[in-house]
């Protein structure tokens, strides 16, 4: 097993959740340790992806979920800018290391058409970026198509983590142990 690509602090999350079953990475202080959370969980999920244990990626998917729909709450009571949508080379990232139709890549292209303000796609470094990762910009725009459609987005209130689990080949959930 060659883990040279991979990161050691990821690896050491997937081993700890493969004796304790717990994802220990937390989303909580200054904006910048909240950022490296999120480059972890993106990072450990990758790996699990890589070594297929969906039950992990589930618990990923889940943390992610509930840590979007907060600041999207968070940000509506203030009406401040939603402060997780992952950067730019965060996306980048994930999508470089996942395929089409990922949990990942579809949590956080979900979290890009629905938790920024419109008005940010104005901006010429967001829309020149776009332009640079065409299938970054293909996926935000099918989630633009949704977003017209429905006043209610994945993060809304009485939506779940449901619909970003993946599945099992037997056709349940492959979080059910």
């Amino acid at each position: 097993m060659d883990l040279v690509e991979d990161d050691v602090y990821a690896f050491e999350h997937f081993v700890r959740w493969l004796y304790e079953r717990k994802v220990d990475i937390h989303l909580k202080g200054e904006m910048d340790l909240i950022r490296f959370g999120l480059r972890e969980l993106y990072d450990v999920y990758i790996l699990a992806d890589e070594y297929n244990v969906p039950p992990l990626k589930n618990d990923i998917m889940k943390i992610l979920f509930d840590a979007f729909k907060a600041d999207r709450d968070k940000s509506r009571i203030k009406a401040l800018p939603c402060q997780l949508v992952p950067s730019m080379s965060d996306m980048e990232h994930i999508y470089s290391n996942t395929v089409q139709g990922s949990p990942l890549r579809n949590i956080v292209t979900a979290s890009y058409t629905w938790l920024l303000s419109l008005e940010l796609y104005t901006d010429g470094s967001l829309s020149d970026w776009l332009r640079k990762n065409p299938e970054i910009a293909t996926n935000v725009a099918i989630g633009f198509a949704f977003r017209l459609e429905s006043d209610k987005g994945p993060f809304a209130e009485g939506r779940d983590a449901s619909v970003f689990l993946e599945l099992s080949k037997s056709g349940g959930r492959s979080d059910q142990r």
